[in-house]
């Protein structure tokens, strides 16, 4: 399989949403993951439990740096449309 076979199997993807292409990139058929309402509530829970406890220790700078670095993530992306 080519380079372009495999970009319009994966285009074929995200704009269908099937599944199909992963025969024909050779992958192993597998089960959708999907999260349940309580696996994110608990994954919420556990930022904002992580965020509070950097306020309460590191006056938020850890928090702040990771927005610093989330911003600078953005800017490059950015370059790159």
């Amino acid at each position: 399989m080519t380079g372009n076979d495999t970009k319009a199997a994966l285009a074929t993807f995200w704009v269908t949403g099937q599944e199909s292409w992963a025969g024909e990139l050779g992958l192993p058929p597998h089960e959708r993951a999907e999260m349940t309402n309580l696996e994110a509530a608990w994954v919420a829970g556990l930022i904002f439990a992580a965020v509070l406890t950097d306020f309460v220790l590191n006056s938020g700078s850890a928090s702040l740096f990771l927005v610093f670095k989330l911003l600078d993530l953005v800017d490059y992306l950015k370059f790159w449309e």
